[in-house]
């Protein structure tokens, strides 16, 4: 049983890694993606409550996969 709560919790790891990379990969483009609003002079709020949005969606995620795989202690 330990093996098994090992091999959940390197998932575990690895999931949340990558989610959190996802997360800040979509924090760059966001960046980016207001830049060229501000450039091109287009009201950013509305784009800005979509993005947060998103992020809150990923974070909830991260969250869930946290609580779902992550072993029982014993």
């Amino acid at each position: 049983m330990q093996g098994r709560s090992l091999v959940l919790s390197e998932f575990t790891q690895r999931r949340v890694s990558a989610l959190e990379g996802q997360l800040s990969e979509e924090r760059r483009r966001v960046q980016a993606a207001e830049k060229k609003l501000k450039m091109a002079d287009v009201p950013v709020s509305e784009v800005k409550d979509d993005t947060r949005l998103k992020q809150h969606e990923k974070e909830i995620l991260v969250q869930e996969v946290v609580f779902y795989f992550d072993p029982l202690p014993p």
